[in-house]
């Protein structure tokens, strides 16, 4: 959870898919977003910092500003060498806005990508009640955190190199911080990617629903 100053994660209301989940072959592209904060909001930025590919000012964000942010997934014992991003928007009125993208898989082969994990509620003023300081103007809650209902991010067939993936945006209900583990499924329902380990514990993926 090395983005606790972002981010957060109870039941989650699935309400739906807002856009359906595309599926993504061939190699994954560069994510071109320029300059990470053009605008220097974060100056110097903190030691979090190297994984945000992109600062945007939001008004009306929690924070002030919206981040894209990559996490890593590696392989368990049973996905040989593949490996893969996560690319997903920390602060959203949507809900989980995601392009993952996945190498060194069994080539021409089914994969399911799905996510579970916990959310909490934030406040954008101090409850007074003991709640943690996320950052400037966001407080949360994680003692009230409760389990996220599975979270389906849809399917793909790897090429004939093994690459593949999905994009896409599941709305997700407001007003809480998710910490989400993105697993890759192959046919059997055997996981074969899950989040990558960072200081010997596996680096969830966190966002704000705001």
């Amino acid at each position: 959870m090395k983005r606790i100053l972002l981010m957060a994660s109870g039941i989650a209301l699935l309400l739906g898919i807002l856009f359906p989940a595309v599926a993504l072959a061939g190699p994954p592209n560069a994510h071109g977003y320029g300059v990470v904060d053009p605008l220097k909001l974060w100056d110097p930025p903190p030691p979090w910092f190297y994984d945000v590919l992109k600062v945007i000012p939001a008004q009306t964000a929690p924070g002030g500003q919206i981040r894209v942010v990559t996490d890593g997934l590696a392989a368990t014992p049973a996905g040989g060498t593949a490996s893969g991003t996560a690319v997903f928007w920390c602060q959203s009125t949507v809900g989980f806005q995601h392009n993952i993208v996945t190498t060194g898989l069994v080539p021409l082969s089914k994969y399911t990508v799905a996510g579970e994990g916990i959310r909490f509620r934030f406040y954008l003023s101090d409850p007074l009640d003991g709640s943690i300081q996320l950052e400037p103007g966001v407080w949360a809650s994680p003692w009230l955190a409760t389990p996220v209902d599975p979270i389906n991010l849809g399917t793909f067939k790897s090429d004939a190199n093994g690459y593949g993936g999905v994009r896409g945006a599941i709305r997700l209900e407001s007003g809480y911080v998710y910490e989400v583990s993105i697993e890759v499924s192959d046919a059997n329902g055997i996981q074969v990617l899950g989040p990558a380990l960072e200081n010997g514990v596996p680096d969830l993926t966190g966002f704000m629903v705001y």
